[in-house]
């Protein structure tokens, strides 16, 4: 601060300058963070999701005749998809009905997560969870 003769006259425009940066900065690196938080909460809601799908799978199998023919169409499947919006869900069912796999890209596209008839919940294997392969492992 100034002073002449015992009295204040304000801060110099290099001090207010140096404190705004400070500030800047400090708002950058709190935006990072938080966008990075945000982005692993939602890859978490997604990876929730997916548990609540084999979950919803395995209910509809032992009330459809141990069959997933129609597990798609399924109320509470559909509800839990629905629920997935930043999330996209793919789901194959083998024409036969004995088996399932259910992809969920995931919100920050860094990778997949996939559920599949054998219980399995985790990461997708490339190349799996295909037409010809009903599995995620």
């Amino acid at each position: 601060m100034n002073k002449k003769n015992n009295k204040v006259k304000g801060f110099t425009i290099i001090e207010l300058i140096v404190v705004i940066a400070i500030i800047a900065v400090l708002a950058a690196i709190v935006l990072v963070n938080v966008t990075g938080w945000l982005n692993k909460s939602k890859d978490a809601q997604s990876i929730e999701y997916t548990h609540q799908l084999q979950a919803a799978a395995v209910s509809f199998y032992t009330g459809n005749s141990n069959s997933y023919t129609g597990l798609a169409a399924d109320t509470m499947w559909t509800t839990i998809t629905g629920k997935m919006p930043s999330s996209t869900v793919t789901s194959l069912i083998k024409s036969d009905g004995t088996v399932y796999c259910a992809t969920v890209t995931m919100p920050s596209g860094a990778t997949s997560w996939c559920t599949d008839n054998t219980g399995y919940v985790g990461t997708l294997v490339a190349n799996k969870c295909t037409g010809t392969t009903f599995t995620c492992q």
